[in-house]
C-alpha cells in the first residue's frame, strides 16, 4: 500500500484516523486475541533481541491465543544495548512477527512480552522482578561471548574484565553490572532469603538458548564457580540452588535474519506504516528442552518439545545448522555475496553442503541427518530470509573452532577412528583465508569479528605460509599460536592430527590457487 502522491506533506499516523499502524490493523496481519494487560509476568527472558523474540516471545504468543491461558508473560531485559526496550516502548510492547516460507507470508502481532527492563538504569528492579515470587521461569540469551567462559564445559573465566568488575560492584547507584552472572548470583541470594522468611519453597526452571553444548548445565557451572568467588561462605547459597533451580538444557531452531532498513521498507510497501519492531524469520521453529522439576508453562500444546536425553537433538541442530552455515557463511564473503540462498544457488556449494550432512550421519545416524539435512538445505536455499552472509559468519574466530572445529571431532572421533571429515577442515581453510580481509574479486572484505586485531599476524602466517612452499608440519604452528592467543585447547590439540594438518594443507592450496568453487569441485570429485 504505497501513498499515491509522495511530494504531499503527510501528517503524523497519530493525527490521521484511517492510517495503518498497530492500533488499525491493515488487511493481512492478525492481531493476538488475549488482554495484553491480563497477562501474568511469569517469565524474565535477559538478553531482549530480535532472536529472543523471534522464539520465545512468539512461542507464548500462540500459547496464550491456542490456549487462553495468560500465565506466560514476559518481561524482557537487556543488559547493555536499550535501542530494542526503547523501540518497544514505542509500541506498547508489541512487536510484528513476519514468518515467511518461499512465496507465503504470515504476519502477526505479538503481545507476550508486557514490561521491559534496562539493566543498567536500575539493577535492584532486575534483581526484585527475578526474586519476585511470581517469576517461575528465566532464560537468557547473551551469545557465546557473554558467558565469559573459558571452553564450552563451562569454567568461568574469572580473570576476565567484566567479571572482576561484577565482582567488585556492590550495588552502587553510579555503576552496572556488565555480566548475567551478578544479578544471576544476587536473584539467588535474595530468593534464597524470602524462602526462609516465609517459609514458602520458591523454586524456578532456568534456560539458556545459547549456542552453548549444554547450554543450561554449562550456565550452572560457571554460575556455581562465580559465587564460589563472590561469597565468602558460599555453602549455602550453593546447596539452595541445587535444590531450587532447575537449569534445563535446551534446542532452539529458527533462523532470523538481521533487522534492515530494506526490510521495513518493504514492509511498510506492502502494509502502508512501518511498525518499528518488526521481526522477520521463517515460519519453522524448534524449541526442545530436557525434562526437569518445576513449573513451566502447559508449553507442550503448542509444539514445545520436552525430552528426556537432548543431546542428539541438540548436535543434529548445532552441526547440522549452525556449523553448515560456516560452510555457505565464509564461502559466500569470499565470493562477494550477500545472502546464504545465493551461495545455496552455487552448485558446488549446495553439494558441500550436502557433503557434510552425509560425514555428520556417519556420526549421528543416517535416517537422522537424511531427513533434518533435507530440511535445513531447503531453509537455506529460501529466498525469502535474505538471512546475511556477514550475520552467519560474525565472531568467526570463535565458529571456527565451536561449530567448524567441533564437527571435525564429531565426526572423526565417533565410530572407529577411520572415518573422513573433509568438508569442516574446507570451511576451516576458507575461514583463514579470510583473515587476510580480501575477497576474491580484490575488494574488501568486511567481517564482524572483535577478535580480528588479534588474528593480524596469524593472517600473515598464512600468508607466508602459502608462499613458502606449503610444508603442512608449518601448519601446526599456526594453530598453537590462535590456542596461545585465545587460551584455546582445542586448537593446541588439533596441531596433533595430521590428517587434520594434510587435509588443512590441500584446502589452503586449492582454495588459494583456483577459488573457492574450483576448490570445492575438487575436493566432491576426490
Amino acid at each position: 500500500m504505497k501513498n499515491s502522491n509522495p511530494t504531499a506533506t503527510v501528517p503524523p499516523l497519530s493525527s490521521v484516523p484511517n492510517e495503518p499502524s498497530l492500533d488499525n490493523l491493515p488487511a493481512g496481519i492478525q492481531n493476538f486475541s488475549y488482554d495484553q494487560h491480563a497477562v501474568i509476568p511469569t517469565h524474565v527472558h535477559i538478553g531482549l533481541g530480535w532472536f529472543s523474540m523471534a522464539h520465545l516471545a512468539a512461542i507464548a504468543n500462540q500459547y496464550m491465543n491456542e490456549t487462553g491461558k495468560l500465565d506466560w508473560g514476559i518481561v524482557g531485559v537487556s543488559m547493555h544495548n536499550r535501542s530494542t526496550i526503547d523501540a518497544l516502548a514505542k509500541t506498547k510492547n508489541r512487536i510484528v512477527l513476519s514468518q515467511r516460507e518461499n512465496s507465503t507470508r504470515n504476519v502477526i502481532v505479538v503481545g507476550s512480552i508486557v514490561d521491559t527492563i534496562f539493566a543498567p538504569d536500575d539493577p535492584q528492579k532486575l534483581v526484585k522482578r527475578m526474586s519476585n515470587p511470581q517469576t517461575k521461569l528465566i532464560s537468557f540469551t547473551v551469545t557465546a561471548g557473554g558467558h565469559h567462559m573459558l571452553d564450552q564445559n563451562g569454567n568461568l573465566n574469572l580473570t576476565s574484565p567484566d567479571i572482576v568488575h561484577d565482582l567488585n560492584y556492590h550495588g552502587e547507584s553510579t555503576d552496572h553490572p556488565h555480566t548475567i552472572y551478578w544479578p544471576l548470583a544476587s536473584f539467588s541470594l535474595e530468593r534464597m532469603q524470602l524462602e526462609k522468611a516465609t517459609g514458602v519453597a520458591l523454586p524456578c526452571t532456568i534456560l539458556s538458548l545459547d549456542n552453548v553444548q549444554r547450554n543450561s548445565e554449562t550456565l550452572k557451572t560457571a554460575l556455581q564457580q562465580y559465587i564460589k568467588a563472590s561469597f565468602e561462605a558460599p555453602e549455602e547459597v550453593l546447596t539452595w540452588i541445587d535444590k531450587n533451580l532447575d537449569f534445563r538444557i535446551t534446542v532452539v531452531d529458527r533462523i532470523t535474519p538481521k533487522d534492515t532498513i530494506e526490510a521495513h521498507s518493504e514492509f511498510k510497501d506492502d502494509f502502508g506504516f512501518d511498525p518499528a519492531v518488526l521481526v522477520n524469520t521463517e515460519m519453522r521453529w524448534q524449541l526442545a528442552v530436557q525434562n526437569g522439576r518445576f513449573w513451566v508453562p502447559d508449553w507442550q500444546k503448542t509444539g514445545v518439545k520436552e525430552v528426556s536425553d537432548i543431546e542428539l537433538v541438540w548436535k543434529a541442530k548445532y552441526l547440522g545448522l549452525n556449523a553448515a552455515h560456516q560452510i555457505l557463511g565464509n564461502a559466500g564473503l569470499r565470493l562477494g555475496l550477500r545472502y546464504i540462498y545465493e551461495v545455496m544457488e552455487l552448485a558446488e556449494m549446495r553439494q558441500l553442503v550436502e557433503l557434510f550432512h552425509a560425514e555428520l550421519a556417519t556420526a549421528l545416524g543416517y535416517e537422522l541427518m537424511r531427513d533434518y539435512g533435507a530440511t535445513v538445505r531447503s531453509r537455506f536455499a529460501d529466498h525469502a530470509l535474505k538471512d546475511q552472509n556477514r550475520r552467519v559468519c560474525a565472531g568467526g574466530r570463535r565458529k571456527a573452532s565451536e561449530r567448524v572445529a567441533y564437527a571435525y571431532e564429531v565426526i572423526v572421533q565417533t565410530g572407529d577412528g577411520t572415518r573422513q571429515s573433509r568438508v569442516p577442515v574446507f570451511t576451516f581453510a576458507n575461514w583463514l583465508l579470510n583473515l587476510q580481509g580480501i575477497d576474491e574479486r580484490g575488494i574488501e572484505l568486511e567481517q564482524d569479528d572483535p577478535d580480528l586485531p588479534l588474528l593480524a599476524d596469524v593472517a600473515t602466517d598464512v600468508s607466508n605460509w602459502l608462499r613458502s612452499g606449503s610444508d603442512w608440519q608449518k601448519l601446526a604452528q599456526i594453530l598453537r599460536r590462535i590456542g596461545e592467543i585465545f587460551a584455546d585447547n582445542r586448537m593446541i590439540l588439533l596441531a596433533t592430527k595430521s590428517s587434520f594438518l594434510h587435509e588443512l594443507a590441500w584446502s589452503l592450496a586449492e582454495i588459494s590457487e583456483h577459488g573457492i568453487l574450483l576448490a570445492a569441485r575438487h575436493l566432491l570429485e576426490r
